[in-house]
């Protein structure tokens, strides 16, 4: 592989490298759910709850859709404490032709 999916410090900093979504034909809100399940995942397998998440970046082909992005990300942050700070971007493209990537980081509290 050539980047590991999660990095972790010394301090507890963590980073989640970008994650696509599972069915690349699906429409946009179905592919931001797959691809904060798929950052998820990453997340429980290193022990760490989506309250951890300090800040998210989103990459989109259809960033003039960004209320489809909106509803399935507040669903996936529903009942976190503290919302993460987040970026969304409009990008002219991504792997394997996905509508949107996301990635995240934060702090495991020791």
């Amino acid at each position: 592989m050539l980047f590991s999916p999660i990095y972790i410090d010394e301090d507890g900093t963590f980073y989640v490298s970008g994650q696509l979504p599972s069915d690349m034909t699906a429409g946009l809100a179905d592919q931001t759910t797959s691809s904060l399940a798929n950052m998820d995942a990453i997340l429980a397998e290193a022990g760490i709850t989506r309250g951890q998440i300090c800040k998210v970046s989103v990459f989109t082909t259809q960033i003039e859709n960004i209320a489809q992005i909106n509803e399935a990300y507040a669903a996936y942050f529903d009942g976190v404490e503290k919302m993460p700070v987040r970026s969304a971007f409009g990008v002219t493209g991504l792997v394997g032709g996905a509508l949107v990537e996301v990635d995240c980081m934060g702090k495991i509290a020791r």
